[in-house]
């Protein structure tokens, strides 16, 4: 029995070498200039974007200061981000339609005259 489990064992060990360099003789290596420069747009940073980001919320949202967690999390990536809070305590989803769809209400025009990304 253990020489038949030593026999199993050495069988997949040498499976799991051979799967090994069968994968890296098939991937394909960078011979030609155009898969080089494609390489290298992959390791360039990306430009910063500048996004508008809009948060709706209740007490959680104003109390743990989400607003600017949000905004320093972007700054420290690089991105040139503004985001601005909505917020009420106690404020349910249906509160926040109905200020939203109430003419003249500061979350209607907030939410109409701002271009917001998120």
């Amino acid at each position: 029995m253990a020489q038949r489990t030593r026999g199993s064992s050495l069988l997949l060990a040498l499976l799991m070498l051979l799967s090994t360099v069968a994968v890296h003789l098939v991937s394909p290596s960078p011979d030609s200039a155009d898969d080089l420069q494609r390489l290298n747009k992959l390791n360039e940073p990306a430009p910063a974007q500048l996004s508008d980001i809009l948060l709706m919320g209740n007490s959680y949202t104003q109390g743990n200061n989400l607003g600017a967690l949000v905004e320093d999390a972007l700054q420290h990536d690089d991105s040139n981000s503004n985001v601005a809070s909505l917020t009420a305590g106690g404020i349910k989803l249906s509160d926040h339609a109905s200020r939203a769809q109430t003419s003249g209400h500061q979350w209607n025009t907030t939410l109409n005259n701002g271009n917001w990304d998120w």
